[in-house]
This record gives structure tokens, C-alpha cells and sequence, in this order.
């Protein structure tokens, strides 16, 4: 879901920044920047790719610097040795590149590097930082993707006339800096309710407003609680939905899994709970139940297995026979399709499948 949104971010930010390109127009330069010293997102590989794809087709040249920091600088690293954690020291750019495998599944090498001050800045016209998060000024070092000088040389490149843009951990970056004149304010907090979102397009003629239309629902599922309930699935258990609210993209998600028990609408989901459990022919001691709210204990108090996830309400944790590792909406439901598929004996052979 973070890639293809990035996907759909990257086309919209060429759609808005060009116009027709004459022939004889040389192409403009564009460096994106991903040195994080968080967390480092998997779309940060599909952001390059997508954007080495469409750049050229719209009038720019990309650039990617996955490391901006001291290539050479040493620094110390835990690494795993017959079982214990054993600090050795490495290079920054080893360091870097050993975590950026893990996630992304490729490698920082020197041609992958650079370094921003003034004299670099001038090879190109707009600079984007994708993803950059290093949480607060010195809490974890100078390891974001400037140095003090470097964020004044980019501050006055810009003053001078550069193009500078930041997109989903930009805002995320260099905190009590100067920073946050450049991206123009900082990330605090995932606000809940964050996954349900609606969309007001002040001018739906712009070029980032195609597609969408004002007021149109969204919603955020998280890919493994979708992989999770397919391997369920597989493994011949039924799954139902019951929800308070109706949305029809949750209609949509649902029957692309392939679930045929959705019940939307439901003000008290114990009515929904009896009907599925009559059309499947099961007793409350054969039901699971997942639940994030106190709307959800009168079902919960009857399911055979109660489970809340990791973000409920302290109610329905009290409730709960069992509560998941991960947040509603962010891993919660692929640990309960694992939990089960543990308890039936299937979850090793339904994972050696994807290791042949």
C-alpha cells in the first residue's frame, strides 16, 4: 500500500511541477534524497524506480543519493555471533548499507553517495527528500541527511531560487533546525482515525486532483493482515466482518480476499454475530472474535476466543482471553491468523511453501 501511494504521489508531483517540454529544452535536475536515520521504508526502491521512469518522459533528470552522510566516518554496531549480540565497527556507509538490505533489498555502494553543500547543490534544480526521518536534534546524533552546514548551504541555495519539496518522513527530520522553514512544519503524531480519511480538493482541475473526486472516501489496509487472511483461508477457516459503519471500500477489500460474511451497518453486531453463526453452523466455543472498542465486548463476552488488539480501548483488554503483538490496522489481524493457524497445526507447512 506504501508504494503504490508513493507510486501515485510521484506521477502527481511530475504532473504538477511540468508543462509541455520543447524538444530542444534541456531536461531539468532533480536529486532525491532517502538517507534516513530511522526507520527505512521498503518504497523507498519503487520511489527511485518510478521516478528514473517518469522523469526523463516529463523534462527531468533524477539522481538518487541514498547516503548523504561521511562515507569513511567509523562507527560501532551490534551484529549477531553464535547467538550473542557482539559490537564491531564499520564504516557509516556499511553500516547503512547493512540496514537498507534489510529493508529495501538492495545495497549502498559509493555511487549511491554525496554529499550536500554548495558546489553540489549547483548541478541541479530541485532537490526532494523522501522518507529522511531522524527524529529530534540531538537525541541521536548528526546522522540525518545534513550536517549544520549542509542545512544552511541547502537553506541558501533555496533563497537564491532552488526548488526544495519533502514527502511522507521529509517532516520527520532534523527537529529545532532550521529545517523547518525549509519543509514548513514537523511531524508530531499519527492522529487516529488516520486510515479513514476523506479527501477536499480546493482546485480539482490541478493536475494532483485527476483521478479523485471531492469528498471520496479512503482507507489504509495494511498488505500482511491481507496476505494473513488468505493463508487462513487456505487453511479451511472461515472469516467474517462486522462493522458499525458502512464503506464501500471495505466492500471492495473484502471481496477481493474473498470474504462473503460482511456485515456493514451494524449498530449491534450481536445480530450480525448470530446470523453468521447460523449460516456456518458454528456454537460461540468454535468463533474468534477480534475487537477494538466496547461496541465490540457483547460479541467478545460470547466468542469461544476473545482477542483485542495491542490499541483497544482498556475494556476490552480486560475482556480479552488474548491481545495481539500489533495495532489495529497495522499487523493486528496477521497475528491472529497466525495465532490460529498455529493452534491447528498448518502454520509451518503453510510458510514452507514461500521457502522451496
Amino acid at each position: 500500500m506504501r508504494a503504490l501511494r508513493w507510486v501515485v504521489a510521484a506521477l502527481a508531483l511530475f504532473a504538477g511541477l511540468t508543462a509541455a517540454t520543447a524538444a530542444d529544452k534541456p531536461n531539468k535536475k532533480l536529486l532525491l534524497v532517502t538517507h534516513s536515520g530511522g526507520f527505512i521504508h521498503k518504497s523507498v526502491g519503487v520511489a527511485e524506480d518510478v521516478l528514473k521512469e517518469v522523469g526523463p518522459k516529463n523534462g527531468y533528470d533524477v539522481t538518487c543519493w541514498r547516503f548523504t552522510g561521511d562515507p569513511d566516518a567509523k562507527v560501532k554496531v551490534k551484529v549477531k555471533r553464535d547467538g550473542k549480540d557482539v559490537e564491531v565497527e564499520k564504516t557509516a556507509l556499511e553500516a547503512y548499507s547493512d540496514r537498507y538490505r534489510q529493508s529495501v533489498g538492495r545495497t549502498v555502494g559509493t555511487e549511491h553517495c554525496g554529499r550536500i553543500n554548495a558546489e553540489s547543490l549547483k548541478k541541479f534544480d530541485v532537490v526532494l527528500f523522501f522518507t529522511t526521518g531522524t527524529g529530534a536534534a540531538g537525541k541521536r546524533g548528526d546522522i540525518g541527511p545534513l550536517t549544520a552546514d549542509e542545512l544552511k548551504a541547502l537553506t541558501e541555495w533555496v533563497r537564491a531560487g532552488g526548488a526544495f519539496t519533502g514527502t511522507h518522513c521529509a517532516s520527520d527530520t532534523l527537529y529545532g533546525t532550521s529545517y523547518g522553514e525549509l519543509i514548513g512544519a514537523y511531524f508530531k503524531t499519527h492522529p487516529p482515525g488516520l486510515h479513514n480519511v476523506k479527501l477536499k480538493f480546493e482546485d480539482p482541475k490541478h493536475p494532483a486532483a485527476v483521478g479523485f473526486t471531492d469528498g471520496q472516501e479512503y482507507k489504509a489496509f495494511h498488505s500482511r493482515d491481507g496476505h494473513g487472511m488468505k493463508m487462513l483461508q487456505a487453511a479451511g477457516v472461515e472469516i467474517g466482518i462486522i462493522t458499525g459503519r458502512s464503506s464501500e471500500v471495505v466492500r471492495l477489500r473484502m471481496a477481493s480476499l474473498g470474504i462473503e460474511q460482511v456485515y456493514q451497518g451494524q449498530l449491534d453486531k450481536r445480530v450480525a454475530y448470530e446470523r453468521m453463526k447460523a449460516d456456518l453452523g458454528l456454537t460461540d466455543s468454535e468463533v474468534a472474535y477480534v475487537g477494538d472498542d466496547v461496541v465490540d465486548l457483547p460479541v467478545m463476552r460470547r466468542a469461544g476466543l476473545a482477542v483485542a488488539v495491542q490499541d483497544a480501548h482498556p475494556a476490552v483488554k480486560r475482556h480479552a482471553h488474548w491481545q495481539t503483538p500489533s495495532a489495529g490496522g497495522r499487523g493486528a489481524a496477521r497475528d491472529v491468523c497466525e495465532l490460529l493457524m498455529e493452534a491447528r497445526g498448518v502454520l509451518a507447512s503453510a510458510l514452507a511453501r514461500y521457502l522451496e
